[in-house]
């Protein structure tokens, strides 16, 4: 109750229970046997599923066939609205039953309510041998056996598209949750205020992440996120300004994506409404001028005339090492580590760092089916903090030793995610 208290949880909301002694598995009841593994201990996470469901299967075709067989399992949707399914084999008839549970209802509390309608279903049944309850979360033997999800398994995929099927279904009353439930309740409305899209004029998206949610490749994506922030690949800064190249089509105004719209005759409300449709516009006049551009053959008679007249033809394009990836930016690089290695020496030690997609600070905060690579912006953040972290030990806190200077770079994946190449004097 303490807990409740600093949520400013009503106490009416919270569920009282009064404590009582478990049963111990291992121990059981009288008639009732409880299976936690299969014939054989597995690990789900390290066990290809065929193998698994082979397991499975070998396992429930021992079973009697004048036992009965309830597989249950629960389902939750975006909306919290939970169902339970159970599928029931007895031995002259199938049984098909979806329940709608209580919304916010945990996974564990789903299980049980499945569990006990699969029960309260058979109490009429009469010649039969024992009860197997097959789920992956009376003077007849009970059997409750863990079965792997996932896996193909018959009953349990019915049961499974049961419970999706019961989290539609219209909820008949509004009983009581528990204390674990109702914070979950609160932890999902703090991550929501949370996930508020920032107020800026330029961002006139829904949710974070808008460009990431468009039925596009990477790289659409990549373009559409970098053209509506205004952070474009030709962009550099210069005493605190943005600084773009002069348009190349025009060849008058800079390139900003400002007047890349007003270039090609596109308004900004264009651009917010229908994305694809700009940016196929877009693409179209790039591919018009990489043609010219890798084509000059075509024009060897404008050479040729100012080569007669001793001039040089169109103005020489040059990338300052400003610009992220010049051949000027490289050979700047280049030239500042190798300085270092000659004042301290070589390099002692060299370590990568790789993001790990499975970090805690990135499951926590995506969106309910949403994966690592759905949220880039997510992913960096979290790297960055961990990098920030990793040079805070190795060069204040001397973990390895004083370190004198380093040199670090950050690399991407194919699959996008970060990783740090770091050389330690």
């Amino acid at each position: 109750m303490s807990l409740a208290t600093e949520l400013n949880l009503i106490s009416r909301e919270v569920e009282c229970h009064s404590l009582k002694n478990c049963i111990n598995p291992s121990e059981g009841l009288l008639e009732v046997f409880f299976h936690t593994e299969l014939q054989q201990a597995v690990n789900k996470a390290d066990t290809v599923p065929a193998l698994m469901k082979q397991m499975a299967l070998q396992l429930i075709n021992e079973i009697p066939g004048v036992d009965i067989q309830i597989y249950t399992d629960e389902s939750k949707n975006e909306e919290n609205q939970s169902g339970s399914g159970i599928y029931i084999k007895t031995p002259r008839e199938v049984r098909k039953i979806k329940l709608r549970n209580p919304d916010n209802c945990s996974v564990f509390r789903s299980e049980l309510l499945a569990i006990e309608a699969g029960l309260e279903a058979i109490l009429n049944e009469n010649n039969y041998g024992a009860v197997w309850i097959l789920s992956d979360s009376v003077d007849h033997e009970v059997h409750l056996q863990w079965i792997p999800s996932h896996v193909d398994i018959y009953g349990n995929e019915v049961a499974d598209n049961l419970a999706k099927q019961g989290t539609a279904k219209p909820l008949c009353s509004t009983p009581s949750l528990t204390l674990e439930e109702i914070y979950s309740i609160r932890k999902n409305k703090d991550l929501k205020t949370w996930r508020v899209p920032p107020s800026h004029d330029w961002y006139k998206r829904s949710s974070p992440g808008g460009s990431i949610g468009l039925a596009c490749d990477r790289a659409d994506q990549t373009a559409l996120s970098r053209f509506v922030s205004g952070h474009l690949r030709s962009c550099s800064f210069s005493h605190g300004n943005k600084v773009f190249p002069v348009c190349a089509k025009c060849g008058v105004a800079s390139a900003s994506p400002e007047h890349i719209l007003s270039c090609l005759r596109l308004s900004r409300e264009i651009f917010e409404t229908d994305p694809l449709l700009a940016l196929d516009f877009l693409r179209v006049e790039g591919n018009r001028l990489n043609f010219i551009r890798h084509n000059q053959r075509h024009w060897n008679h404008i050479n040729a005339l100012a080569t007669e007249a001793e001039i040089r033809p169109g103005v020489t394009l040059i990338l300052p090492s400003s610009f992220i990836g010049s051949p000027r930016e490289i050979q700047q690089n280049f030239q500042y580590v190798m300085s270092i290695v000659r004042d301290f020496g070589k390099p002692d030690l060299f370590l990568t760092f790789t993001c790990n997609p499975e970090w805690k600070e990135i499951k926590d905060n995506l969106f309910p089916g949403k994966k690592p690579h759905d949220r880039p912006d997510l992913v960096d953040r979290v790297f960055d903090i961990k990098k920030k972290a990793l040079l805070q030990d190795l060069k204040k806190n001397d973990n390895l030793g004083r370190i004198v200077a380093d040199i670090h770079v950050i690399e991407f994946q194919k699959r996008g995610l970060p990783h740090m190449h770091l050389l330690l004097i």
